[in-house]
């Protein structure tokens, strides 16, 4: 029988925690760096990574492979190209 005391959390609730992480490590380091911490200006910028990697894993490609473009799940087999007429 499993644990029932482990579990993951919701994808909405990581996300959300993960923002408010990135968010209190950016608002930390301001104040630590308003209050003369020298170290404490390095944690904005460290938190502006912080957000582009929390933006790119909630919207990050679910198919599993780097080039899916997302159109296998319409039936779409691969865009649609586009050649010249030979005629």
């Amino acid at each position: 029988m499993p644990n029932a005391e482990f579990r993951r959390r919701s994808r909405g609730q990581a996300s959300r925690l993960r923002w408010l992480l990135v968010g209190a490590v950016f608002i930390a380091g301001v104040i630590l760096w308003l209050l003369g911490v020298t170290w404490g200006g390095a944690l904005p910028g460290l938190a502006l990574v912080g957000f582009v990697v929390a933006a790119w894993l909630d919207v990050k490609p679910e198919g599993g492979h780097v080039h899916d473009t997302g159109l296998s799940a319409y039936g779409v087999a691969e865009p649609p190209r586009i050649e010249p007429d030979d005629s």
